[in-house]
Protein backbone atom coordinates (compact mmCIF):
# COMPACT_ATOMS: atom_id res chain seq x y z
CA UNK A 1 0.00 0.00 0.00
CA UNK A 2 1.31 3.64 -0.83
CA UNK A 3 -0.93 6.63 -0.15
CA UNK A 4 -0.11 10.13 -1.22
CA UNK A 5 -1.80 13.24 0.43
CA UNK A 6 -0.68 16.95 -0.26
CA UNK A 7 -1.63 19.86 2.50
CA UNK A 8 -0.46 23.00 0.38
CA UNK A 9 3.19 23.13 0.46
CA UNK A 10 3.48 19.83 2.59
CA UNK A 11 3.13 16.39 1.12
CA UNK A 12 2.57 13.28 3.06
CA UNK A 13 3.90 9.88 1.68
CA UNK A 14 2.80 6.56 3.58
CA UNK A 15 4.10 3.00 2.74
CA UNK A 16 3.02 -0.38 4.45
CA UNK A 17 5.45 -2.53 5.08
CA UNK A 18 6.00 -6.31 5.82
CA UNK A 19 9.25 -7.21 7.73
CA UNK A 20 10.13 -10.49 8.49
CA UNK A 21 11.72 -11.58 11.79
CA UNK A 22 15.22 -13.56 12.01
CA UNK A 23 13.47 -15.30 15.00
CA UNK A 24 10.09 -15.62 16.40
CA UNK A 25 9.31 -13.25 19.36
CA UNK A 26 7.94 -14.77 22.11
CA UNK A 27 5.87 -12.47 24.79
CA UNK A 28 3.40 -12.68 26.93
CA UNK A 29 0.81 -11.84 24.26
CA UNK A 30 1.59 -13.89 22.01
CA UNK A 31 4.27 -15.00 19.06
CA UNK A 32 5.43 -13.00 16.29
CA UNK A 33 7.12 -14.14 12.91
CA UNK A 34 6.70 -10.62 10.99
CA UNK A 35 5.64 -7.44 11.52
CA UNK A 36 3.38 -4.95 9.67
CA UNK A 37 4.39 -1.48 9.75
CA UNK A 38 3.75 2.06 8.14
CA UNK A 39 6.58 4.19 7.38
CA UNK A 40 5.44 8.11 6.86
CA UNK A 41 7.44 10.58 5.03
CA UNK A 42 6.57 14.86 5.53
CA UNK A 43 8.35 16.61 2.57
CA UNK A 44 8.22 20.19 0.93
CA UNK A 45 10.54 23.33 0.38
CA UNK A 46 13.56 21.04 0.37
CA UNK A 47 13.31 19.15 3.59
CA UNK A 48 12.19 15.64 4.69
CA UNK A 49 11.37 13.84 7.93
CA UNK A 50 10.43 10.53 8.67
CA UNK A 51 8.64 8.52 10.98
CA UNK A 52 6.60 5.22 11.56
CA UNK A 53 3.08 3.60 12.70
CA UNK A 54 3.78 0.49 14.63
CA UNK A 55 0.99 -1.13 16.60
CA UNK A 56 1.32 -3.50 19.24
CA UNK A 57 2.85 -6.83 17.89
CA UNK A 58 -0.19 -8.53 18.89
CA UNK A 59 -2.72 -6.28 17.49
CA UNK A 60 -0.68 -5.42 14.18
CA UNK A 61 -3.65 -6.73 12.35
CA UNK A 62 -5.69 -3.35 13.22
CA UNK A 63 -3.08 -1.37 11.36
CA UNK A 64 -5.08 -1.04 8.07
CA UNK A 65 -8.16 -0.27 10.08
CA UNK A 66 -6.12 2.36 12.15
CA UNK A 67 -4.49 4.04 8.96
CA UNK A 68 -8.04 4.58 7.48
CA UNK A 69 -9.32 5.96 10.39
CA UNK A 70 -6.43 8.14 11.02
CA UNK A 71 -6.46 9.76 7.30
CA UNK A 72 -10.20 9.86 7.32
CA UNK A 73 -9.74 12.79 9.72
CA UNK A 74 -6.64 14.34 8.41
CA UNK A 75 -9.23 15.13 5.44
CA UNK A 76 -10.47 17.73 7.90
CA UNK A 77 -6.94 19.68 7.91
CA UNK A 78 -6.93 19.04 4.06
CA UNK A 79 -10.14 21.20 3.80
CA UNK A 80 -8.80 23.98 5.68
CA UNK A 81 -7.16 26.48 3.01
CA UNK A 82 -3.74 25.08 3.14
CA UNK A 83 -3.06 26.22 -0.47
CA UNK A 84 -2.86 29.73 1.55
CA UNK A 85 -1.14 28.70 4.15
CA UNK A 86 2.41 28.52 5.03
CA UNK A 87 4.27 25.18 5.53
CA UNK A 88 5.32 25.88 8.77
CA UNK A 89 1.67 26.29 9.50
CA UNK A 90 0.60 23.20 8.00
CA UNK A 91 2.61 21.43 10.05
CA UNK A 92 1.33 22.83 12.83
CA UNK A 93 -2.54 22.33 12.20
CA UNK A 94 -0.71 18.39 11.45
CA UNK A 95 0.89 18.20 14.87
CA UNK A 96 -2.14 20.03 16.96
CA UNK A 97 -5.09 17.91 15.27
CA UNK A 98 -6.67 16.31 18.44
CA UNK A 99 -8.38 12.72 17.71
CA UNK A 100 -5.91 10.82 16.09
CA UNK A 101 -4.77 6.90 16.83
CA UNK A 102 -1.89 7.55 19.04
CA UNK A 103 0.51 5.07 17.37
CA UNK A 104 -0.67 7.39 13.90
CA UNK A 105 0.02 10.49 15.39
CA UNK A 106 3.60 8.95 16.61
CA UNK A 107 4.18 8.40 12.73
CA UNK A 108 3.03 11.88 11.79
CA UNK A 109 4.66 13.92 14.29
CA UNK A 110 7.88 12.19 14.27
CA UNK A 111 7.58 12.54 10.14
CA UNK A 112 6.55 16.59 10.52
CA UNK A 113 8.74 17.35 13.12
CA UNK A 114 11.89 15.12 11.41
CA UNK A 115 10.71 17.70 8.55
CA UNK A 116 11.05 21.06 10.63
CA UNK A 117 14.72 19.96 11.36
CA UNK A 118 15.57 19.03 8.02
CA UNK A 119 15.08 22.46 6.92
CA UNK A 120 17.58 24.09 9.57
CA UNK A 121 19.94 21.28 9.07
CA UNK A 122 19.27 19.67 12.63
CA UNK A 123 18.84 16.35 13.59
CA UNK A 124 15.24 15.74 15.26
CA UNK A 125 16.99 15.65 18.98
CA UNK A 126 18.46 19.02 18.51
CA UNK A 127 14.57 19.98 17.46
CA UNK A 128 13.07 18.36 20.38
CA UNK A 129 15.96 20.01 22.43
CA UNK A 130 14.49 23.80 20.77
CA UNK A 131 11.00 22.62 22.00
CA UNK A 132 11.60 21.47 25.59
CA UNK A 133 13.22 24.52 27.55
CA UNK A 134 13.63 22.54 30.65
CA UNK A 135 16.15 20.39 28.70
CA UNK A 136 18.67 23.24 28.10
CA UNK A 137 21.91 21.18 30.39
CA UNK A 138 21.19 18.40 28.00
CA UNK A 139 24.30 17.22 25.74
CA UNK A 140 23.38 15.68 22.15
CA UNK A 141 25.76 12.49 23.31
CA UNK A 142 27.28 10.07 20.34
CA UNK A 143 26.44 6.71 22.28
CA UNK A 144 23.72 5.44 24.00
CA UNK A 145 23.94 2.36 26.55
CA UNK A 146 20.96 -0.18 25.36
CA UNK A 147 20.04 -3.95 26.77
CA UNK A 148 19.44 -6.63 25.23
CA UNK A 149 16.32 -8.45 25.04
CA UNK A 150 16.23 -11.83 25.43
CA UNK A 151 12.61 -14.00 24.55
CA UNK A 152 13.44 -17.62 23.82
CA UNK A 153 11.10 -20.21 26.39
CA UNK A 154 13.22 -22.46 25.40
CA UNK A 155 16.14 -23.51 28.05
CA UNK A 156 18.60 -24.02 25.50
CA UNK A 157 17.74 -21.28 23.05
CA UNK A 158 18.13 -19.08 25.58
CA UNK A 159 21.30 -20.29 26.80
CA UNK A 160 22.10 -19.84 22.97
CA UNK A 161 20.16 -16.10 22.52
CA UNK A 162 22.41 -14.90 26.11
CA UNK A 163 26.14 -16.36 24.58
CA UNK A 164 25.72 -14.56 21.49
CA UNK A 165 24.90 -11.07 23.36
CA UNK A 166 27.44 -11.52 25.67
CA UNK A 167 30.44 -12.20 23.11
CA UNK A 168 29.08 -8.80 21.25
CA UNK A 169 30.01 -7.23 25.06
CA UNK A 170 25.98 -6.77 26.32
CA UNK A 171 25.94 -6.33 30.05
CA UNK A 172 22.27 -5.20 30.90
CA UNK A 173 19.34 -7.89 29.72
CA UNK A 174 15.53 -7.54 29.59
CA UNK A 175 14.12 -10.78 29.87
CA UNK A 176 10.23 -11.03 28.67
CA UNK A 177 8.88 -13.41 31.08
CA UNK A 178 5.13 -14.56 31.38
CA UNK A 179 2.19 -15.96 33.86
CA UNK A 180 4.20 -18.99 34.08
CA UNK A 181 6.26 -18.71 37.50
CA UNK A 182 7.97 -21.87 36.87
CA UNK A 183 9.22 -21.33 33.63
CA UNK A 184 10.06 -17.83 34.78
CA UNK A 185 12.32 -18.88 37.62
CA UNK A 186 14.08 -21.32 35.43
CA UNK A 187 14.95 -18.86 32.80
CA UNK A 188 16.04 -16.59 35.46
CA UNK A 189 18.19 -18.76 37.25
CA UNK A 190 20.03 -19.68 34.02
CA UNK A 191 20.50 -16.00 32.60
CA UNK A 192 22.11 -15.31 36.41
CA UNK A 193 24.38 -18.58 35.95
CA UNK A 194 25.71 -17.30 32.95
CA UNK A 195 25.85 -13.69 33.75
CA UNK A 196 26.26 -13.40 37.32
CA UNK A 197 27.58 -9.92 37.39
CA UNK A 198 25.65 -8.93 34.97
CA UNK A 199 22.38 -6.04 35.35
CA UNK A 200 18.91 -7.66 34.40
CA UNK A 201 15.44 -6.54 33.77
CA UNK A 202 12.18 -8.40 33.30
CA UNK A 203 8.72 -7.37 31.67
CA UNK A 204 5.59 -9.25 31.90
CA UNK A 205 3.84 -6.84 29.98
CA UNK A 206 0.93 -7.21 32.34
CA UNK A 207 0.69 -11.17 32.12
CA UNK A 208 0.47 -11.58 35.85
CA UNK A 209 -2.63 -11.44 38.38
CA UNK A 210 -2.56 -9.18 41.19
CA UNK A 211 -3.52 -12.63 43.32
CA UNK A 212 -0.24 -13.90 43.45
CA UNK A 213 2.33 -11.02 41.62
CA UNK A 214 3.62 -9.63 45.23
CA UNK A 215 4.42 -13.60 46.16
CA UNK A 216 6.28 -13.95 42.58
CA UNK A 217 8.44 -10.74 43.36
CA UNK A 218 9.49 -12.79 46.61
CA UNK A 219 10.49 -15.50 44.83
CA UNK A 220 12.25 -13.61 42.27
CA UNK A 221 14.25 -11.10 44.49
CA UNK A 222 16.97 -14.14 44.75
CA UNK A 223 17.93 -12.92 41.26
CA UNK A 224 18.65 -9.54 42.14
CA UNK A 225 16.57 -7.92 39.26
CA UNK A 226 16.87 -3.84 38.10
CA UNK A 227 13.38 -3.88 37.71
CA UNK A 228 10.32 -5.61 36.97
CA UNK A 229 7.75 -3.85 34.03
CA UNK A 230 4.41 -3.86 34.16
CA UNK A 231 3.85 -6.94 35.99
CA UNK A 232 0.18 -6.25 36.32
CA UNK A 233 -2.60 -4.73 33.74
CA UNK A 234 -3.04 -1.37 33.26
CA UNK A 235 -6.61 -1.60 34.48
CA UNK A 236 -4.77 -2.39 37.98
CA UNK A 237 -2.80 0.81 38.38
CA UNK A 238 -3.81 1.48 42.06
CA UNK A 239 -2.60 -2.14 42.89
CA UNK A 240 0.73 -1.39 41.02
CA UNK A 241 1.03 1.86 42.50
CA UNK A 242 0.64 0.35 46.19
CA UNK A 243 2.78 -2.30 45.49
CA UNK A 244 5.48 -0.44 44.40
CA UNK A 245 5.88 0.79 48.33
CA UNK A 246 6.51 -3.19 49.40
CA UNK A 247 7.89 -4.57 46.35
CA UNK A 248 11.55 -6.40 47.23
CA UNK A 249 12.03 -5.55 43.09
CA UNK A 250 11.75 -2.28 41.67
CA UNK A 251 8.11 -1.73 39.64
CA UNK A 252 8.66 0.31 36.07
CA UNK A 253 5.46 1.09 34.07
CA UNK A 254 4.98 1.22 30.78
CA UNK A 255 1.55 0.51 29.20
CA UNK A 256 0.47 2.67 32.48
CA UNK A 257 2.55 5.90 31.46
CA UNK A 258 -0.12 6.43 28.38
CA UNK A 259 0.61 10.23 28.11
CA UNK A 260 1.56 13.01 29.87
CA UNK A 261 -1.11 12.74 32.66
CA UNK A 262 -0.94 9.32 33.39
CA UNK A 263 2.87 9.75 33.77
CA UNK A 264 2.82 12.72 36.25
CA UNK A 265 0.40 10.58 38.10
CA UNK A 266 3.12 7.98 38.86
CA UNK A 267 5.94 10.44 39.67
CA UNK A 268 2.98 11.72 41.74
CA UNK A 269 2.08 8.39 43.96
CA UNK A 270 4.24 6.21 42.90
CA UNK A 271 7.80 5.01 45.06
CA UNK A 272 10.49 4.92 43.36
CA UNK A 273 8.65 4.49 39.59
CA UNK A 274 10.54 3.71 36.62
CA UNK A 275 8.70 5.08 33.64
CA UNK A 276 8.88 3.53 30.10
CA UNK A 277 8.67 6.16 27.33
CA UNK A 278 7.69 4.58 24.12
CA UNK A 279 7.14 7.44 21.38
CA UNK A 280 4.24 4.71 19.42
CA UNK A 281 2.29 4.91 22.74
CA UNK A 282 2.63 8.16 23.69
CA UNK A 283 1.96 9.81 20.19
CA UNK A 284 5.12 10.94 19.08
CA UNK A 285 8.41 12.38 19.97
CA UNK A 286 7.37 15.95 21.00
CA UNK A 287 5.22 14.07 23.91
CA UNK A 288 8.13 11.66 24.59
CA UNK A 289 10.25 15.34 25.23
CA UNK A 290 7.48 16.56 27.16
CA UNK A 291 7.55 13.63 29.11
CA UNK A 292 11.48 13.59 30.45
CA UNK A 293 11.39 17.15 30.71
CA UNK A 294 8.59 16.62 33.18
CA UNK A 295 10.19 13.56 34.78
CA UNK A 296 13.63 15.86 34.99
CA UNK A 297 11.89 18.72 37.14
CA UNK A 298 10.61 15.89 39.35
CA UNK A 299 14.17 14.26 39.57
CA UNK A 300 15.46 17.69 40.22
CA UNK A 301 12.98 17.92 42.88
CA UNK A 302 14.63 14.83 44.71
CA UNK A 303 12.01 12.36 43.19
CA UNK A 304 14.03 9.27 42.77
CA UNK A 305 12.59 8.39 39.06
CA UNK A 306 14.25 6.45 36.35
CA UNK A 307 13.15 6.99 32.69
CA UNK A 308 13.71 4.65 29.81
CA UNK A 309 13.11 4.77 26.18
CA UNK A 310 12.00 1.74 24.30
CA UNK A 311 10.70 1.36 21.15
CA UNK A 312 7.97 -1.06 19.81
CA UNK A 313 9.84 -3.80 17.70
CA UNK A 314 9.78 -1.45 14.81
CA UNK A 315 11.97 -0.76 11.81
CA UNK A 316 15.39 1.11 11.54
CA UNK A 317 12.96 4.23 11.21
CA UNK A 318 11.44 3.78 14.07
CA UNK A 319 14.40 3.05 16.17
CA UNK A 320 16.27 5.89 15.01
CA UNK A 321 13.27 8.05 16.70
CA UNK A 322 13.10 6.32 19.55
CA UNK A 323 17.25 7.09 19.85
CA UNK A 324 16.67 10.89 19.01
CA UNK A 325 14.26 11.14 22.06
CA UNK A 326 16.84 8.94 24.53
CA UNK A 327 19.38 11.74 23.67
CA UNK A 328 17.45 13.91 25.17
CA UNK A 329 17.68 11.92 28.29
CA UNK A 330 20.28 13.54 30.92
CA UNK A 331 23.33 11.81 32.92
CA UNK A 332 23.36 8.90 34.18
CA UNK A 333 21.75 7.81 31.34
CA UNK A 334 19.92 4.44 32.21
CA UNK A 335 20.37 1.24 29.23
CA UNK A 336 17.69 2.04 26.45
CA UNK A 337 15.50 -0.70 25.08
CA UNK A 338 16.44 -0.01 21.51
CA UNK A 339 18.36 -3.03 20.28
CA UNK A 340 15.55 -4.81 19.05
CA UNK A 341 17.00 -4.45 14.92
CA UNK A 342 18.96 -7.68 15.42
CA UNK A 343 14.88 -9.52 15.59
CA UNK A 344 14.78 -7.84 11.84
CA UNK A 345 15.23 -9.64 9.03
CA UNK A 346 16.05 -7.38 6.05
CA UNK A 347 15.40 -3.77 7.73
CA UNK A 348 14.99 -0.40 5.94
CA UNK A 349 17.74 1.14 7.70
CA UNK A 350 20.94 -0.44 8.65
CA UNK A 351 21.06 -0.63 12.37
CA UNK A 352 23.21 1.74 14.29
CA UNK A 353 26.36 -0.58 15.70
CA UNK A 354 26.49 -1.89 18.96
CA UNK A 355 29.70 -2.46 20.57
CA UNK A 356 30.06 -3.11 23.99
CA UNK A 357 26.25 -2.64 25.14
CA UNK A 358 26.99 0.65 23.58
CA UNK A 359 24.32 2.37 20.60
CA UNK A 360 27.11 3.95 18.17
CA UNK A 361 24.37 6.70 17.48
CA UNK A 362 25.31 10.17 16.46
CA UNK A 363 22.40 11.52 14.80
CA UNK A 364 23.98 14.92 13.45
CA UNK A 365 26.08 11.81 11.06
CA UNK A 366 24.85 11.14 7.66
CA UNK A 367 21.23 12.15 8.57
CA UNK A 368 20.60 13.33 5.05
CA UNK A 369 22.14 9.84 3.21
CA UNK A 370 20.02 7.53 5.55
CA UNK A 371 16.67 9.86 3.95
CA UNK A 372 18.16 9.23 0.64
CA UNK A 373 18.56 5.78 0.85
CA UNK A 374 15.18 5.07 3.12
CA UNK A 375 13.39 7.11 0.23
CA UNK A 376 15.01 4.63 -2.62
CA UNK A 377 14.69 1.69 -0.68
CA UNK A 378 10.91 2.65 0.27
CA UNK A 379 9.85 3.53 -3.82
CA UNK A 380 12.27 0.56 -5.53
CA UNK A 381 10.08 -2.27 -3.11
CA UNK A 382 7.16 -0.81 -1.64
CA UNK A 383 5.65 1.96 -3.97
Amino acid sequence: MYIKKVFGPLVLELWRVSLRLKRPYRWAKGVQAERELLIVSCSGEGGRGWGEVALPPHLQEGLDVTVRESLALLNEVAALDTQSSGAQQVAQDLLDFSGLHPRFRAGLAAAVLGWQASLSGLPLAEKLLELSGGLSDVHIPGQLPVNALLVSDSLDDLKSELADYLSSGFSVFKVKVSADRMLNMKRLALVRTLAPDSVVRIDANESWSSEWWMQHLSELSEFNLDYVEQPLPRADYGELVKGSFFSPIRIAFDESASDIDSIRQILSEAHRPVVILKPARLGGPDRVAESIEAIALEQMAGKDALVVVTNSLESGVGVRVAAECACLVGEPRPAFGLATSAFIEDDLLPAPPIKGGEMQFDCRVNTEYFSRELLKVLRDKWT
